[in-house]
């Protein structure tokens, strides 16, 4: 068994270090402005500067990998950290909290960074994760509200490709402006940038297929949404038009409330969009769906109970039992079973007969449960253009 070992380094006060599982530094107990973690550090363990009132400046050194859940969390007066080449992992609250910080340049290695790590830090302006020139360097993974209300954080820069993020990392940055999404992301999660209200434009990849419950709420300065294969603006009047991604096929609830929107392109594949996706949007004027290389006037049909799709079952021209009926199976997310298969394929055959549209079909395929009311509350989007 290895021994824990308390180093005393006069310039920085102490250290407390083990060497059980590699070089760990445990604790810093000192007054010291600027530090520099020794050479031979892998890991700065959970709660080693927490809530330290003195430190300003940290510099790590080339052997560090992790650094630990809270490890510098409540250093308020911590401006400078000089993150190094090697590091992989930055622990949940690590720096939260860290109201002097400004500026965070993370290195090409980087690949995990757990959920509230820079939350209120609310002087941060700048965020850059450098492009992997290594190839075989693993992608990005951001936890749950990652840079969450950092008020005054204006400039991020994403080059790395991201392989996952978590909900709410942008949630209330209220002075970011413009972003582009990271490649490599295929969803808007939920919360993602609830609050920016000086959000105007967003980039967006391609092949993006969802955007997630609140996502963009709130952002009442929003008028641009781009994304790369749209070479030129299709709809050119005096308002702003928020062209979505061609991949797009879901927009969750109040995705878009309470936002600056006032033109909105649906992609032709979108097939579920929540009657309150776009509620509070004070300035929207119309929403125009894709069909093809066209756009036409409507709106997506959204079921949110059980009897609005029976509605739609009658108007397409079932009989009242055969509508009830299938409203019913789908309303349990029996469409959505592979166990009912081939009783669905058989409805399946009876709705395209009926002239049911491939995106109604495809939100029948996606329904676990709706709920079954006896009287509706509230309009229905509309029908299927």
């Amino acid at each position: 068994m290895m021994n824990i070992i308390v180093v005393k380094i006069v310039w920085i006060g102490v250290l407390k270090m083990s060497f059980k599982f590699g070089k760990v530094l445990l604790e810093y107990i000192g007054d010291e402005k600027r530090i520099v973690i020794p050479e031979g550090v892998e890991f700065v363990s959970s709660y080693a500067f927490v809530n330290n009132k003195s430190i300003e400046e940290v510099i790590m050194p080339s052997t560090l990998k992790r650094i630990g859940d809270e490890a510098f969390s409540e250093c308020s007066n911590l401006k400078v950290v000089q993150f190094n080449e090697g590091l992989k992992e930055i622990g949940d609250f690590a720096f939260s909290e860290c109201e002097s910080l400004k500026k965070l340049i993370f290195p090409e290695s980087i690949n995990f960074i757990g959920k509230n790590c820079f939350e209120y830090c609310i002087n941060l302006e700048t965020v850059v994760f450098k492009n992997n020139s290594n190839e075989e360097e693993e992608n990005l993974s951001l936890g749950d509200y990652v840079f969450s209300n950092c008020e005054s954080l204006n400039k991020v820069k994403i080059e790395k490709n991201v392989e996952d993020i978590g909900n709410s990392v942008f949630m209330s940055c209220s002075s970011i402006r413009n972003i582009q999404f990271p490649k490599g992301i295929y969803k808007v999660p939920a919360d993602t940038f609830r609050g920016c209200s000086r959000l105007d434009s967003v980039e967006l990849p391609d092949d993006i297929t969802s955007i997630g419950d609140w996502a963009f709420w709130g952002c009442k300065s929003l008028h641009r949404i781009n994304f790369p294969r749209l070479k030129h603006q299709e709809y050119n009047e005096e308002c702003e038009c928020v062209n979505l991604p061609l991949e797009l096929e879901i927009i969750g609830h109040h995705a878009f409330g309470n936002s600056g929107v006032e033109v909105v392109v649906i992609p032709e594949k979108t097939f579920l969009i929540y009657n309150d996706t776009f509620d509070g949007c004070g300035c929207l004027q119309k929403v125009l769906r894709r069909s093809g290389d066209k756009l036409k006037q409507g709106w997506i049909y959204n079921f949110a109970y059980r009897e609005e799709l029976e509605k739609y079952l009658n108007k397409i021209g079932l009989d009242k039992h055969d509508a009830f009926e299938i409203s019913e199976f789908i309303r349990k997310g029996k469409a959505h079973s592979e166990r009912c298969k081939d009783k669905w394929n058989k409805i399946k055959n009876i709705l395209e007969k009926k002239e049911a549209t491939p995106h109604f079909i495809k939100y029948c395929e996606s329904v676990k449960y709706l709920p079954s009311i006896t009287k509706i509350f509230g309009e229905s989007m509309g029908d299927y253009k």
